[in-house]
């Protein structure tokens, strides 16, 4: 044991020597690399004094003597330098290093477009999501594809969008118009979804169950609308051959847009048919007497159908009627129109999407020769390539759009700058979240000025004809005035004076009609008041509020003539911002009458664009691996997916 002691205390002193050892040979190194140093600087300021010397001979040496004095001191205070101070330097140093150690990845340029929409946080290691309500954090390693992929995913943003739209505007999205379900719903759901693809107990049900539960839903669903249907005063129907939408305005003046049937007709799908599933579908719903409108296309099925039904008035598609007046325009540039689609179909193949994509990526290059390389090569990766735009029959501005792709400049440049007019119409007309119906005759009343105005020195004889067409076709198929339409923008406080129109004999007959509908609403809720105060005690009628400030309401007089009195007010200038449902919903305690009669024309829309758009969404459901679905299980599933707004599609509260 004594052995064993002794040899250790040997073993721990010979270490501890070999320690010292080194120690000795750090600090001589140290001192060595400082001798030669100072040495190397005598000899550099030696040859520097020489140098001045013989270049300036009034150069004083005593400078030199000096240089060198404190050179000599110098040498002096190293080999005063012990071991315990090189070793404390060396801690000292390792310590400030290791609190400011530098990033080990050298970081590049941030020339992304995704950068427009993150910001790194503070150690560089995680980018967060700039746009409103997100403030994702995702790992930042290098590259930004993690980070397009959340943009994509997420927000909907790709590099085209980013490039198309503002900044600003993108960070700021609106609302989503389909909300989610609450957090504990949407928790659930999402923990069944990552159950069933781990791979869980859970057995997938069968064809009938499924098909089971779906029709009950629908049945939930339906008997949901229907409840809110009867306390709606007035409604529009929007249909074709297929689908029929009805729409109308809440109190507060938000609109709604529900599906109420997309059944397959029974064929021939003549005006009999379509008159027998309209007024089932009427009875069914229990809406036959609040129908006010049904906006329908030309169709002359469609159109005998419902001046037989004698349900609502019909009112024409004002987007189908303005294709309609354009289709005779472009008759007369036929020829070249037919050349232009050959083209479309020439370069719609991949191999000519390619190489159209390249001609523009060298065109890009040979007019910006004069740009720097780098500055050059980022426009071209963020330049958004233009493809070719087939014509659709059912999409009505598609036509406007496939014009500039031909060669015939001349022609062609005048015929889109003839149709770009037609085009923002037909977008305005087919809006959802607005009413159109107000812009009806004064979109028609301004294209037709435009086209007899502005448009009147073309130089080439062919969009003259196409001009003269248009014109010529507008003129014949508007030249009766719809009074539900007048009634519309008269209810827009934009359009109200109606000085879209020349003939104030038919203003007067409009203005005449509507203050004679409005005294019968006035009379209608007097009555209506009056049976409703009767049942209730005296007492009641004074609330704390309004006994609290009687004085003060007194002061404030009622309108007396609220028709007349929204006469009178200026009318707004016609710009985005002035929305016709947010104006009454703020004004209607000051029109408690007339602003029903707004709610009840201002919810006629002026296309039938909406089940239009049902054929799209169709596609979408009836796929080629669906095509055994009946028409019932598809009539169910479109009615579950359009209404998932107003309705809960899987049959439970949310709570």
């Amino acid at each position: 044991m004594a052995t064993t002691t002794r040899s250790k205390h040997k073993q721990m002193e010979q270490m501890a020597e070999e320690a010292t050892v080194e120690k000795e040979n750090l600090a001589q190194d140290v001192i060595e690399e400082s001798e030669n140093d100072s040495i190397h600087e005598v000899e550099t300021s030696h040859l520097t004094i020489q140098d001045e010397s013989e270049n300036d001979p009034d150069y004083e040496a005593k400078d030199s003597h000096v240089l060198l004095q404190d050179i000599t001191t110098l040498s002096a205070d190293i080999y005063n330098i012990t071991i315990d101070d090189i070793e404390a330097e060396f801690l000292e140093i390792n310590q400030h290093s290791k609190q400011h150690k530098a990033p080990t990845k050298i970081r590049r340029p941030k020339t992304s477009w995704v950068w427009q929409f993150f910001e790194l946080n503070r150690d560089n290691t995680k980018a967060v999501c700039q746009i409103s309500g997100c403030e994702k954090m995702l790992t930042w390693c290098g590259s930004p594809s993690s980070l397009a992929t959340h943009l994509s995913g997420t927000h909907g943003i790709t590099k085209e969008i980013a490039i198309k739209y503002e900044e600003k505007e993108l960070r700021n999205p609106p609302e989503p118009s389909v909300k989610p379900y609450k957090h504990s719903v949407q928790e659930s759901l999402t923990k069944n979804v990552i159950g069933f693809i781990i791979g869980t107990r859970y057995k997938v049900p069968c064809t009938k169950t499924i098909k089971s539960r779906i029709s009950k839903i629908f049945e939930i669903g339906k008997n949901t609308l229907k409840n809110q249907l009867a306390q709606v005063r007035h409604i529009s129907l929007t249909l074709d051959d297929l689908g029929v939408t009805a729409h109308w305005i809440t109190s507060d003046f938000e609109p709604y847009k529900v599906l109420l049937s997309m059944e397959e007709l029974p064929y021939p799908h003549g005006a009999t048919e379509i008159q027998e599933h309209l007024i089932d579908l009427f009875y069914e719903w229990e809406i036959e007497s609040k129908i006010i409108a049904l906006v329908t296309d030309n169709g002359s099925n469609v159109k005998k159908a419902c001046s037989e039904i004698g349900i609502g008035e019909r009112i024409p598609c004002a987007a189908h009627m303005l294709q309609l007046s354009i289709g005779k325009g472009l008759d007369k540039i036929k020829q070249l129109v037919d050349k232009c689609k050959r083209l479309i179909t020439f370069l719609a193949g991949n191999k000519k999407k390619q190489q159209l994509k390249e001609a523009q990526m060298y065109l890009h290059r040979q007019q910006e020769v004069l740009q720097d390389d780098n500055e050059l090569e980022k426009e071209v990766e963020n330049l958004i390539y233009l493809d070719v735009i087939k014509t659709n029959n059912t999409r009505w501005n598609s036509t406007l759009r496939i014009v500039p792709t031909v060669h015939e400049w001349k022609i062609i440049k005048e015929i889109v700058e003839l149709l770009n007019p037609f085009e923002a119409a037909t977008r305005l007309l087919s809006g959802v979240n607005y009413p159109t119906i107000c812009f009806t005759y004064p979109c028609i009343c301004n294209l037709r000025e435009k086209l007899e105005t502005e448009f009147t020195s073309l130089k080439t004889s062919d969009a003259k004809y196409c001009r003269n067409a248009i014109l010529e076709d507008l003129t014949s198929r508007w030249n009766f005035f719809q009074e539900l339409c007048l009634k519309g923008s008269f209810f827009d406080p934009r359009f109200k004076s109606l000085d879209f129109i020349n003939s104030q004999e038919e203003c007067d007959n409009i203005f005449s009609q509507l203050r004679e509908e409005f005294m019968i609403f006035k009379q209608n809720e007097q009555i209506d008041n009056s049976t409703s105060s009767a049942d209730k005690d005296t007492d009641d009628l004074v609330t704390e509020m309004s006994s609290f400030w009687k004085k003060k309401n007194s002061k404030a007089a009622p309108i007396k003539d609220e028709f007349q009195h929204y006469i009178d007010i200026v009318e707004l200038p016609v710009l985005e911002e002035y929305d016709p449902y947010l104006w009454w919903s703020t004004n209607k305690n000051q029109y408690p009458v007339l602003h029903k009669l707004a709610m009840k024309y201002l919810s006629i829309p002026a296309t039938s664009v909406p089940p239009e758009r049902l054929f799209s969404d169709a596609k979408n459901l009836v796929t080629p691996l669906r095509t055994r679905l009946n028409s019932s299980v598809s009539n169910q599933l479109m009615f579950l997916k359009r209404n998932r707004e107003y309705i809960n599609i899987y049959g439970v509260d949310d709570a």
